[in-house]
């Protein structure tokens, strides 16, 4: 969309929160124009919002967001959701898909969807990194053509300060808190 519409600020709310707390984003944008022939742009999908729910949750509770997107056409095919769980940065073997879903064929209009995933697997992750920096990938595909990727960048930490300063050596699930650091999202247009 480029300069048509502009992020003003995403915040994070109940930040820092418990491991087990759920995410909760505020986000505020503005357009520069109506955006009434957004499929002429190329673009025949925006996603409006996808917001975290069910907080607190569990490191291995079922994540569920809330997915709100328009279609500014009829899409015949199915729309391909994907939730990815980031297990360590060094290598993406440890990433893991923690469902998807189609959704589709869609109608022209605005529509809105529960998307609920397991949590990770913690035996698929490296034990060192579950404590530490993570990521959580939302993606979004039409016609196997990737247009939308929804990150959460969270900070893994525990809230024992002891446990902070030797954190032991098999992590201890229930005692690790959550932090947003941040949000990002990449939109290619479908």
């Amino acid at each position: 969309m480029g300069s048509r519409v502009n992020v003003c600020s995403v915040s994070v709310l109940d930040n820092p929160a418990k491991f087990t707390d759920p995410f909760k984003l505020e986000i505020t944008f503005e357009a520069f124009e109506p955006l009434p022939d957004a499929a002429a742009m190329g673009s025949r999908v925006n996603v409006c919002s996808v917001s975290v729910l069910d907080n607190p949750a569990k490191f291995t509770d079922p994540f569920k967001l809330e997915i709100t997107f328009e279609a500014f056409e009829p899409l015949p095919d199915d729309l391909d959701w994907e939730l990815v769980y980031v297990g360590a940065a060094e290598s993406e073997k440890y990433d893991q898909v923690l469902d998807s879903v189609l959704v589709g064929p869609v109608v022209e209009g605005r529509h809105k969807f529960i998307f609920e995933a397991d949590g990770p697997d913690p035996s698929k992750i490296p034990e060192d990194d579950i404590v530490g920096v993570t990521v959580l990938l939302l993606k979004c595909s039409y016609r196997e053509q990737l247009f939308i990727k929804v990150g959460w960048f969270v900070t893994l930490e525990y809230t024992d300060p002891e446990m902070k300063e030797n954190p032991p050596p098999t992590p201890v699930l229930d005692k690790v808190n959550i932090s947003l650091r941040r949000l990002s999202s990449t939109y290619s247009g479908a």
